[in-house]
């Protein structure tokens, strides 16, 4: 025996139809607030990548800043000591008195007339 086919039955739901149409708008409201909601995250991303590169940039230009101390500092260290050089063979009349407690200093007296 075959086997008989089913009718296809349509059935008109009228509340179905108003859903429907009546969706359209609150369709639109949900697009309208999804796109809303992506622009600001899109703004989000976009401030925070801003702020990561000013800092990132702050970073940079703070290290070359460290960098030219450091370089200066070792400039003048060299500097001085070719100085303390020169002028220690100038200088002929020094004193210099040192104590071993701990509570005095090393005080070094120079004396140039020229």
């Amino acid at each position: 025996m075959k086997k008989k086919k089913r009718k296809i039955e349509i059935v008109f739901d009228v509340q179905a139809r108003w859903e429907y149409l009546t969706g359209f708008h609150k369709r639109k409201l949900e697009r309208q607030k999804k796109v809303e909601e992506f622009k600001k995250k899109k703004e989000k991303n976009k401030r925070l990548r801003i702020r990561k590169n000013v800092k990132e940039k702050k970073n940079i230009e703070i290290q070359k800043y460290i960098k030219s101390i450091s370089i200066t500092q070792e400039n003048t260290v060299q500097n001085f000591q070719e100085f303390s050089v020169l002028d220690e063979s100038k200088n002929n009349n020094t004193r210099q008195n040192r104590y071993d407690d701990q509570n005095y200093t090393t005080v070094t007296i120079t004396e140039d007339l020229s």
